[in-house]
């Protein structure tokens, strides 16, 4: 199989999917971060903030297993 991707898009490529994931791994933990500011705003207690974190990491599960599966149709 030949590749049709320049070495210099290849890179760019490379790069773009280590910031997707540099971004993917910071949205987690921002929500902690934010916690003091948004519990002020919004008068949240922590079970509010737990519900929040869970929904969270629930959507990121499905997207995850939402692309295995879209994956698996294009594997030849």
């Amino acid at each position: 199989m030949t590749s049709s991707l320049s070495r210099s898009r290849a890179w760019a490529l490379f790069a773009l999917l280590c910031a997707a994931g540099i971004f993917n791994a910071m949205d987690r933990p921002i929500i902690a971060i934010l916690k003091p500011d948004m519990s002020a705003e919004f008068g949240w207690s922590d079970a509010d903030f737990g519900r929040l974190a869970a929904v969270t990491q629930f959507a990121a599960a499905l997207s995850y297993l939402g692309s295995l599966h879209e994956s698996a149709f294009y594997v030849r």
